[in-house]
């Protein structure tokens, strides 16, 4: 039984949107940084002379700007210039007064991210029943063939040779999803990511898996090597990668890892900016909660993580939960910064090294398959886009009494009727633009020598017939009541002057009203239809 109903859900949206960082009162144990590095991004229209003059200023070296978020790694390996420019003589006094200083957008330390996992036994069997009857992870039909691109920012794939000639650890499951642009390797800096340390391995191999049980899915994975044989990542090649994703096309991101920092204040973090870049491309971002190690659990006050924490509208940040619906021992959790759960605790993945398939928990796994829901859900959508996607899977979480006041939504992710309600109209008020399309269409008046449609109602499939003009392109679209795009095909119209279209509504989309749009030069007839 859902806590929530329909009229609920724009409140729930609202909420993941308007949440923002409170103080927290107990101690946390700080991640690894460089005592060197410090990142730093400047304000748009900053000129070259200021930055370099800042960064003379600092006695630091320039070692690379990212190339979209325009975040720079500076490192300082003697601080006598920042001592006597501006009196700091560490790294923290550097980072924390350049966040004072004109021009200066975001700035923060290099810090250490880890890529947790419990690790459990084998298996001989490779099918992929991880959830069993625990939670619903499958869409339970067909998904569209829109396509959608996936990167995993983690510690690579199991492959051995070339791009153009992969031998993944397994054929089977990775191969109909990477192309020859496999992704890249930012630990050593080359286009080889090939995971030596076997949890990017098992992250991709259950997103893999998840995808695999559509047909015909239009799917491709990247991975990005941030993190290196122990584990460990610099924030500055998470945010490299952030960029590239961007720019190979990816529109969802899955962040397995965490780090524990103190809350941004006065400005946002560097990670936290690239991750913003990423929203205003469209892209979603599934990020683990955290793994408290054995030390916390329910009941105690959990540390915050990041970039789980962020407060970016475009992050789902997923808990760890068990079969019976209870929050994992090993799980963070947050009533304001963590957004859902899913089950985490064994889950079957691919061993990076032979392929054989091994069990492993963590808060990374569940994010994993929130990831893979959300990639099924996105081949639905004409422009795939963090905000239905969100919404939906937020909106749609089944409540469990155990969840009460530990997460945001109180639930477990749930995959059919997150796309079912995606499908028929999913509306935050994030400020983003990601309706699915324009205004309900008004139907009109129109003669059956123009159009017919049959049959209507319909159960599952609706046929159009258009009479228009030899060689014209015809556009046909379906939308729901609410004005999203459920489908779009064009044709030219033959020498017949008919022209014929159907639709294939399946059970993925509820019964009720939808509308039936056919556009030529000039032209726009609308029919409303009714699926049973």
């Amino acid at each position: 039984m859902k806590k929530r109903t329909f009229l609920q859900i724009v409140s729930v949206c609202v909420l993941f949107v308007a949440l923002f960082f409170t103080n927290l009162t107990q101690g946390f144990s700080q991640s690894p940084y460089s005592s060197q590095e410090m990142l730093i991004k400047f304000e748009p229209g900053i000129g070259n002379a200021y930055i370099n003059s800042f960064r003379s200023s600092l006695g630091a070296t320039e070692i690379a700007v990212s190339p979209l978020s325009g975040v720079r790694l500076w490192t300082i390996s003697n601080f006598s210039e920042a001592m006597e420019n501006h009196g700091w003589t560490n790294i923290n006094e550097t980072s924390n007064g350049s966040k004072d200083k004109a021009g200066v957008n975001s700035v923060g330390l290099n810090f250490e991210s880890v890529t947790p996992s419990i690790g459990g036994g084998s298996s001989s069997n490779p099918a992929w029943n991880p959830l069993g009857s625990c939670t619903n992870y499958d869409i339970l039909c067909n998904t569209a063939n829109r396509p959608v691109k996936v990167a995993i920012l983690d510690t690579g794939i199991g492959y051995t040779g070339s791009n153009n000639n992969p031998s993944f650890c397994n054929e089977d499951l990775f191969q109909p999803f990477y192309t020859s642009n496999i992704g890249y390797d930012f630990v050593n800096n080359d286009n080889q990511p090939q995971d030596d340390q076997g949890h990017g391995t098992h992250i991709a191999g259950i997103i893999a898996q998840i995808a695999s049980t559509a047909d015909n899915a239009n799917i491709q994975l990247l991975s990005y090597k941030t993190h290196n044989s122990n584990g460990n990542g610099t924030l500055f090649n998470i945010i490299q990668a952030v960029d590239r994703a961007i720019l190979d096309g990816a529109k969802i991101i899955n962040m397995s890892f965490s780090y524990q920092a103190p809350a941004p204040s006065g400005k946002p973090d560097p990670l936290q900016t690239a991750i913003n870049v990423a929203a205003n491309y469209g892209v979603l971002v599934v990020a683990a909660a955290g793994n408290l190690g054995g030390s916390g659990g329910v009941g105690n006050t959990s540390p915050w993580f990041y970039p789980a924490s962020f407060d970016c509208p475009n992050i789902i940040s997923v808990a760890s939960s068990n079969c019976n619906g209870n929050l994992s021992n090993f799980s963070a959790w947050g009533p304001t910064n963590v957004d859902i759960a899913m089950l985490g605790e064994n889950i079957l993945g691919p061993h990076h090294l032979n392929g054989s398939f091994i069990f492993k928990s963590g808060t990374s796994q569940s994010a994993a398959i929130v990831s893979g829901i959300a990639t099924l859900m996105g081949t639905f959508l004409q422009d795939v886009n963090y905000g239905p996607l969100k919404c939906s899977i937020l909106g749609a979480a089944e409540y469990k009494v155990d969840l009460d006041n530990l997460i945001v939504t109180e639930g477990i992710a749930d995959a059919p009727d997150a796309l079912a309600l995606m499908l028929n109209g999913c509306v935050a008020s994030s400020g983003a633009d990601f309706t699915l399309a324009a205004a309900p269409p008004v139907q009109e008046e129109i003669s059956a020598e123009e159009i017919s449609v049959y049959p209507n109602p319909f159960s599952e499939e609706v046929s159009v017939n258009f009479k228009g003009i030899e060689g014209e392109t015809a556009s046909f679209a379906v939308f729901n009541a609410l004005g999203g795009l459920l489908y779009t095909e064009k044709k030219t119209i033959e020498d017949t002057g008919h022209i014929a279209f159907s639709w294939q509504a399946g059970q993925c989309v509820l019964s009720g009203v939808y509308f039936i749009r056919i556009q030529t030069t000039g032209k726009t007839i609308t029919q409303k239809v009714i699926k049973n």
